[in-house]
C-alpha cells in the first residue's frame, strides 16, 4: 500500500511540472531602453537572412548590437566570435534566465520518492546474483531519477523575455 502510495504521488508529481510552463514575457521597447534588460546576459535572435544567432550581451550601441556570438546557423554570413549586429537587423531578442529553487526542489523531491520505494521495496538480495544485480539496478535508477528531476526542475525554473523593438520614428 504504502509504495503504492508513493509511486502515485510521483506519477502525480512528474504530471503537473507541465502546467508550470509559462509564456514568455513579452515587452515593447525602443532602442535606448534595451541595454539595462540585456545587458550580460545570454540572448539568441533571428537575422532579417534566417541566421540564428545566440550568445552573450556585451553592449548595445547606437549603430548596433555588441555580442559575444557563441551559436549561428551560419558562420559565413555570421561568424563567431565579438561582433556588431546591426541595429537595422534587429527586430526581437530573446532572453532566457533560469532560477535553481525549481530545480533544487524537483530533484531532492524526486530522489526522495525513489528513495522511499527502494526502502518500502522487499527485495531479497542475501545470495545469488541478486547480490549484484538489484543493487546496481537501484543506483542506475537512482542516478536516473537525479537526471530527470533535474531538468524537469529546469524546465519550472525557465524565465524567457523576448524584447520587441520598436521601429524608429521617421
Amino acid at each position: 500500500m504504502r509504495r503504492s502510495a508513493l509511486m502515485f504521488a510521483a506519477l502525480f508529481w512528474f504530471a503537473a511540472i507541465p502546467l508550470h510552463a509559462r509564456d514568455p514575457q513579452q515587452l515593447r521597447l525602443n532602442w535606448e531602453e534595451v541595454d539595462p534588460h540585456i545587458a550580460g546576459k545570454k540572448v539568441s535572435l533571428v537575422l532579417p537572412d534566417g541566421t540564428h544567432i545566440a550568445g552573450k550581451a556585451l553592449a548595445v550601441e547606437p549603430a548596433g548590437l555588441r555580442m559575444k556570438v557563441k551559436k549561428s546557423s551560419n558562420t559565413s554570413a555570421q561568424p563567431k566570435g565579438e561582433q556588431l549586429i546591426p541595429r537595422n537587423a534587429i527586430s526581437v531578442l530573446r532572453i532566457a534566465d533560469y532560477r535553481k529553487l525549481g530545480r533544487l526542489l524537483v530533484t531532492t523531491g524526486a530522489l526522495a520518492v525513489a528513495g522511499g520505494i527502494v526502502a518500502g521495496s522487499e527485495i531479497n538480495i542475501y545470495e545469488g546474483p541478486a547480490l549484484i544485480a538489484v543493487p546496481a539496478a537501484i543506483a542506475a535508477g537512482m542516478v536516473g531519477t537525479g537526471f530527470a528531476g533535474y531538468y524537469a526542475g529546469k524546465a519550472i525554473d525557465k524565465r524567457v523575455t523576448e524584447i520587441w523593438i520598436a521601429p524608429d520614428a521617421k
